[in-house]
């Protein structure tokens, strides 16, 4: 009888230090959690602003190739006319 008593301590035991691991292991990510979300809402800003200075170049880009293209098209038409 007291073979199964210090056998069912042992797991008793044994299940406590395992609830203090599972504890102690919640208590980390509760702690890192909100870091991890704010280094995430930061790159997504950063991301943000950077698609944002993309396609302000992209604009600037769209705009420069219509005017060389208007500007082709006269010279286009201009060679027409004189050939």
């Amino acid at each position: 009888m007291e073979d199964v008593l210090k056998q069912i301590l042992a797991k008793l035991e044994q299940m406590d230090d395992r609830l203090v691991r599972v504890e102690q292991s919640q208590v980390r990510t509760e702690n890192d959690l909100p870091e991890k979300v704010r280094g995430l809402y930061d790159a997504r800003k950063i991301q943000f602003d950077v698609n944002e200075r993309i396609l302000d170049s992209l604009g600037r880009i769209e705009n420069e190739i219509d005017r060389i293209s208007l500007k082709v098209s006269s010279h286009d038409a201009i060679l027409q006319r004189v050939k």
